[in-house]
């Protein structure tokens, strides 16, 4: 799934949470470490006893200079990363919001599949509950099949997949619904989103093996919004999201849409999946 995965750490109390989850997804894939800071004595010992606790080994260890953000763009684009992981920042103000926090600028402005752990980290990273945007775009089939293969790395149990409409749609779906059954099911919802049946029935076929439960649920909002309100109302472990098709601003933080909503308002881990060869528009 990963060749290469990169966890960008500034030696704080994070450190622990991101080197843990690292190890689970890296299973079959080069880790490195990022600090862009000056390299010490005390954060290597630090980050030495830390490694020989949680027994686990380093492909690189990379100290960088300059932007904290540049920097780490560039080191994902020139080294090839599959996945970024970092933490969410501890604070945030108004200033910050509007400015930008290292680690939610790097979620609107990475080129590769990006983590951004939300303090603390559950049971080590082994994501048990996945909520995933079922929104209808052409990404969305790719962002399910990371899924599916991210769920056989970790511990997952079950997975939501939330399927967001106008509220027209919805009020039709309910108004032609018989009572006291279900008005959607998971396959209809997937063939939405799928070429053909035979890949729905590869993805659920990969979902059964790994013995996850599977759910849809449909909600009235607009994209992003929905999704990250059903993430915290379930106290999910994970929210899965589509990359933006273009690098966000500061415009998209006045006026806020699909990852925006989920940046400023985090309710848990939140993975943003970039398909392989992506390109902002």
């Amino acid at each position: 799934m990963f060749q290469k995965i990169t966890v960008a750490v500034a030696f704080n109390h994070h450190l622990e949470d991101e080197l843990s989850c690292a190890a689970l997804l890296a299973k079959d894939a080069e880790l490195h470490l990022v600090h862009v800071g000056e390299a010490s004595t005390q954060k290597q010992q630090h980050l030495d006893e830390v490694l020989k606790r949680l027994q686990i080994k380093l492909d690189g260890l990379h100290w960088l200079e300059g932007d904290k953000v540049e920097s780490l763009l560039e080191f994902t684009q020139t080294q090839k990363i599959d996945l970024l992981i970092t933490a969410t920042d501890d604070t945030q103000n108004v200033f910050k919001y509007f400015r930008g926090s290292i680690s939610k600028n790097l979620c609107r402005k990475c080129r590769c599949s990006i983590l951004l752990l939300h303090h603390p980290v559950k049971n080590n990273g082994a994501f048990e509950h996945l909520v995933v945007s079922g929104v209808d775009h052409p990404k969305t089939p790719n962002t399910l099949e990371f899924a599916a293969k991210l769920i056989k790395l970790t511990s997952t149990k079950k997975i939501t997949l939330v399927e967001e409409l106008p509220i027209d749609q919805l009020v039709v779906s309910m108004e032609n619904d018989q009572p006291n059954q279900p008005i959607y099911n998971t396959e209809d919802t997937l063939m939405n989103l799928f070429d053909n049946k035979q890949e729905v029935d590869n993805l659920l076929q990969q979902f059964v093996s790994s013995n996850i439960e599977v759910k849809i649920d449909q909600r009235e909002g607009k994209p992003g919004h929905c999704v990250s309100t059903f993430a915290r109302e379930s106290q999910a472990d994970l929210l899965v999201l589509n990359s933006p098709d273009t690098e966000l601003g500061l415009l998209d933080r006045l006026f806020p849409h699909d990852l925006e909503y989920a940046l400023s308002n985090l309710p848990c881990s939140l993975l943003v999946v970039h398909q392989q060869g992506f390109e902002f528009n």
